[in-house]
């Protein structure tokens, strides 16, 4: 059951899945949302364009952590009884 369990894992991950890496890295020379500078007086609001994306990466960091924990723990765990 658990090598079955880690091989859907690896087919998913096979999939048009993205990671939290590539979706931090996109179009990063066009996100300057947070860049200040030392003129400027007010924070800059925050957008439903912003919200949504830090959502969507806190989303893929729950995912990956999730993912993560259950290869560990198909890693690290003790042999089935025989």
């Amino acid at each position: 059951m658990l090598k079955t369990l880690i091989a859907q894992l690896a087919v998913q991950r096979g999939a048009a899945t993205m990671r939290f890496n590539e979706v931090s890295l996109q179009k990063a020379e066009d996100d300057d949302y947070g860049k200040w500078d030392i003129d400027d007086t007010r924070r800059p609001k925050l957008k439903l364009k912003h919200i949504n994306k830090m959502r969507n990466m806190q989303e893929m960091r729950k995912k990956e952590h999730d993912e993560e924990v259950i290869s560990n723990k198909a890693m690290y765990s003790q042999g089935e009884a025989e």
